[in-house]
């Protein structure tokens, strides 16, 4: 929780046990079995290990002063593209955040039109400052080498005075959606209420926790307070790529909005997370106010305390909601993780093949 000074209390925190895949033994045979190995196991061991090749992190900061809004961003270096991007203000009880997305180049989703545009290389986030007092947030993008499959759907809805609405938006077959979000015509007037992965044609909030498949396309919600009616868009950023599994947990979001946000996280069990998001119980009643990675269990690992630059991958998600309601409510959160059976997997291969060579030389097959 976090309370009503601006002080972050330290969230509850999920530390799932780590799986390993299983060791795989095999004898060489005498018909050149280890030649052929030799030629197809670095190619399987870089399909293996492209989950968490070279990823990275790049984290800014920005001010937003008393009653204001403000926009940040963060570009990922030449040769990459954006897999997942996050925003973490320093108070998740009286900042609201207003767009969480994926850009590519100075355009925003906003500005992208509806269906296929090419890969994000960037992520811009707003909020707003309900205090009284400046305020500071932390933006960070997930980068990955480009490639060169990698995409950014769009799609959009708009909504009338006073309205709620959420948009579902699917990646083409046998893609993963890394991460996604949403951006709004106008960062004034909307609230972000969802933006949450999709598995299958299912809801995150439909999805049962623990385990789960891969993403396979992405959803977000706002809630437009203006008079006028306005326009939002959501972005999936879809890769086709394997070796990828989600994990899912539920977490209840105390009432009484105005006093604080329930704060939760969870870690990968592979240690690397590439994206992750947030489904609420009530999308009119409950609002995300943090959506973000951090980088190690700890609440000093946390986003908002992470230096500006660049650094390794997030490994885990965090969220924050509040919810307005007179009854506690719940929440979805999900993070997406190269599978741990896959390093294991490609180690064991590695391993064994360097055994075969070695046998070979000194004693031939067997």
């Amino acid at each position: 929780m976090i309370d009503g000074t601006g002080r972050r209390a330290r969230p509850r925190r999920r530390r799932p046990r780590r799986r390993f895949g299983p060791r795989r033994r095999s004898r060489p045979q005498r018909i050149g079995v280890p030649r052929l190995l030799a030629l197809l196991v670095p190619t399987l061991l870089a399909s293996l290990a492209s989950a968490a090749s070279a990823q990275i992190a790049v984290v800014t900061s920005q001010t937003v002063g008393a009653g204001l809004s403000a926009t940040g961003a963060a570009s990922c270096p030449p040769g990459s593209v954006a897999v997942s991007g996050g925003i973490d203000p320093e108070n998740v009880s009286d900042m609201v955040v207003t767009e969480s997305a994926p850009r590519i180049g100075n355009d925003p989703l906003f500005a992208l039109p509806d269906g296929e545009s090419p890969a994000p290389d960037g992520w811009v986030a707003s909020v707003r400052n309900e205090s009284a007092q400046m305020r500071s947030f932390k933006v960070a993008v997930a980068c990955a080498p480009d490639d060169g499959n990698t995409t950014t759907q769009v799609a959009s809805l708009s909504l009338g005075a006073d309205a709620s609405g959420a948009v579902p938006i699917d990646c083409p077959t046998a893609q993963t959606a890394t991460g996604g979000g949403v951006s709004p015509a106008n960062t004034s007037t909307m609230r972000l209420l969802a933006s949450a992965p999709r598995f299958d044609g299912t809801s995150l909030l439909d999805t049962p926790d623990g385990p789960a498949a891969a993403p396979s396309g992405w959803s977000g919600a706002m809630h437009n307070t203006d008079a006028a009616m306005h326009t939002f868009k959501v972005g999936a950023v879809c890769r086709a790529t394997t070796g990828f599994s989600a994990q899912i947990s539920s977490d209840t979001v105390v009432a009484g909005g105005m006093l604080g946000a329930t704060v939760t996280e969870l870690q990968c069990p592979s240690g690397v997370a590439w994206g992750g998001g947030v489904e609420p119980e009530e999308l009119g009643l409950e609002e995300v106010t943090s959506s973000a990675p951090v980088f190690g269990p700890d609440m000093m690992d946390d986003l908002f305390f992470t230096t500006d630059g660049t650094h390794g991958p997030g490994t885990g998600w965090q969220v924050s909601v509040r919810n307005f309601d007179v009854m506690d409510r719940t929440l979805k959160l999900a993070v997406t993780c190269p599978e741990p059976a896959a390093g294991a997997l490609a180690g064991a291969a590695l391993a064994g093949l360097a055994g075969l060579a070695r046998r070979r030389r000194r004693r031939g097959p067997q």
